[in-house]
C-alpha cells in the first residue's frame, strides 16, 4: 500500500527518477520513528499556515510539518 502512494507521489510530481518508492517510504518511516522517539505523543500537523511579525514586516506561509508536542507549539 505505501508502495503505490508513494509511486502516485512521485509521478505526480515529476521525480519519479532520482528517488525509488521503497526510498520515499523508508525515509518516511525513519522520519516517524525519529519523531515518535524525540517527541513521544506529538500531533501531526501537515500544509500548517503560519505567520509571524519580524520587524516592519509580516512573514506568511504553509509549514510542510508541524509538531504540537504537550508543552505546545514552541521549539527547542
Amino acid at each position: 500500500m505505501k508502495d503505490r502512494i508513494a509511486t502516485r507521489l512521485l509521478d505526480g510530481f515529476g521525480v519519479a527518477g532520482p528517488i525509488t518508492p521503497k526510498q520515499l517510504v523508508a525515509a518516511g518511516d525513519r522520519l516517524q520513528a525519529w519523531v515518535e522517539t524525540r517527541y513521544p505523543g506529538a500531533i501531526w500537523h501537515t500544509e500548517f499556515p503560519m505567520q509571524a511579525l519580524e520587524g516592519p514586516s509580516i512573514l506568511a506561509g504553509i509549514a510542510d510539518l508541524v509538531l504540537e508536542t504537550k508543552e505546545g507549539f514552541g521549539g527547542n
